[in-house]
């Protein structure tokens, strides 16, 4: 029996069929792994992962194709070569004030990689004993939710408004967490609409249920983003940089440690990007089972 049959209900696309084609054949998990290898190595060379990042990387992307099938490596590719756009065209634009803000360089290390895709192997580990629509959902949001946070972040520092603090409204520096833009929101929500999308093309056949359960991955990744805002006005670390008068999420510099300003010395941003996951992985769940 063709291990993917029962992968999905009504599963008519192109993913489907070459789950169908490709992983009968002999060795498919060792060209499936060469192929995983391959894409690390690129990510690796386009600075867009260190080293470490790329083993991540390997291992997340093999697990949760090995399992949910090329449907879900469509869309985790899809998300990382949106990622990879907005963070070039973002860094040409970019203030070096806001890179002195901001803890998190260009490159993807392993703890950004597992805090925004460990929760999607979990989902795709969590399908293997519960094959539930519910699950895929839940899939779908961790993914959108990566994007929409990404999306906001890059675009918003690129804006020419003035970000505000999702808390009190007031004006803060580009680039530090809890900064808020218009034109980023907008973004993130347009991001996690596209990444829905993209998830419902390669589950499901385009119906009212499924327009509904991509519209709750849709929004589920959208708070998950919100709340991911909200965590880096609270909760998140923030440090005073008294020799420059600024705020900054970098502990110190130089041997000089900075004094912290708000938020919990453990919180940083890969912290924050977890649990900004786990809150859309949680909330699509929940919507699912009372809505869909």
């Amino acid at each position: 029996m063709d291990r993917f049959a029962n992968l999905v209900p009504d599963c008519l696309s192109f993913a489907s069929h070459l789950n169908k084609w490709f992983f009968p054949i002999p060795y498919a998990s060792w060209i499936l792994l060469a192929v995983m290898l391959l894409l690390g190595f690129f990510a690796w060379k386009g600075r867009q992962l260190k080293v470490d990042g790329a083993v991540a990387a390997v291992v997340v992307g093999f697990g949760i194709t090995w399992i949910l099938g090329y449907g879900a490596l469509f869309v985790m590719v899809l998300f990382f070569l949106g990622a990879g756009v907005m963070g070039k065209v973002s860094r040409m634009y970019r203030q070096e004030r806001s890179e002195l803000i901001q803890k998190k360089g260009g490159m993807r290390d392993s703890r950004q990689v597992l805090a925004n895709g460990g929760l999607a192997l979990v989902c795709a580990i969590l399908y293997i004993f519960f094959s539930s629509p519910v699950v895929l959902v839940m899939f779908g949001a961790v993914i959108a939710e990566a994007a929409s946070d990404t999306a906001s972040g890059e675009i918003g520092v690129m804006s020419r408004q003035k970000p505000v603090s999702l808390l009190t409204g007031r004006p803060m520096p580009k680039g530090l967490s809890g900064a808020v833009t218009t034109t980023g929101l907008l973004a993130g929500l347009l991001s996690s609409a596209v990444i829905a999308l993209c998830w419902l093309s390669n589950f499901f056949i385009p119906n009212g249920h499924a327009f509904l359960l991509a519209a709750i991955v849709t929004v589920s990744g959208f708070f998950g983003s919100v709340f991911d805002s909200f965590l880096g006005c609270t909760c998140q670390a923030c440090y005073y940089d008294e020799q420059h008068d600024r705020l900054t999420e970098h502990e110190g510099a130089g041997g000089v440690k900075f004094q912290l300003e708000h938020g919990w010395p453990w919180m940083d941003n890969d912290m924050v990007n977890f649990l900004s996951n786990l809150s859309a992985c949680i909330f699509s769940g929940l919507l699912a089972l009372l809505l869909g």
